[in-house]
């Protein structure tokens, strides 16, 4: 009877083990998922008329973006060993009314001091919450939108946490619009449940 129960015990640990593992696609696969689950990896929220928005961008999909659908597997391992150390978000906000650029803006404050700030000084303004890891932003980019869209859109850069996945909280410093700290939260098992992007190789 003990043997049946310990075959028990070993077979139901190995299918929990099976289960934690990342489900294994090919490129069309893995941006098919993304596209239905980004709204899992993404957190908005909305104060006194400013919409912020915080998207986990799993390092995989970036390399995808740079180099196309057709990447080698080669080349793929490369660029993910040149991204381990690094994990990304994108950081957006828009005015619920108007244009975020011009919206509530200060007599000292101009269009072009916003952009500024965005461009040069939102690092120092936003941080990541990894467990109980607190990390400060190692590099952002500011991405134009040439007046098209209501979104001022940042892609930010901090280091990666090597421990167990744990939930993502972005904290924004938000001195512009005068909200205090704002936190948005992206969930531990949203990340865990990416599938594995495994290309053969050529």
């Amino acid at each position: 009877m003990k043997e049946y129960r310990n075959l028990f015990i070993y077979l139901l640990t190995f299918v929990l083990a099976a289960c934690q593992q990342p489900k294994q696609v090919n490129v069309d696969q893995y941006l098919e998922y993304l596209d239905k689950n980004w709204y899992k990896l993404t957190d908005s929220r909305e104060l006194n008329g400013i919409v912020y928005q915080a998207r986990f961008l799993p390092n995989d999909y970036r390399i995808l973006e740079r180099f196309g659908q057709e990447i080698a597997s080669e080349k793929l391992q490369t660029e993910r060993q040149n991204l381990s150390d690094f994990q990304y978000f994108q950081i957006r906000l828009k005015a619920q009314t108007g244009n975020i650029m011009e919206y509530n803006m200060e007599e000292y404050e101009s269009r072009d001091s916003r952009q500024y700030y965005y461009t040069h000084e939102f690092a120092r303004d936003i941080f990541l919450i990894d467990g109980t890891d607190t990390l400060r932003c190692e590099a952002h980019q500011f991405i134009s939108n040439y007046g098209i869209s209501p979104w001022v859109s940042v892609l930010a850069a901090f280091e990666r946490s090597h421990k167990k996945t744990a939930e993502k909280r972005i904290g924004i410093n938000d001195h512009i619009f005068h909200n205090g700290k704002v936190i948005l939260k992206i969930p531990a098992s949203a990340i865990s449940q990416i599938p594995q992007l495994t290309l053969s190789k050529s």
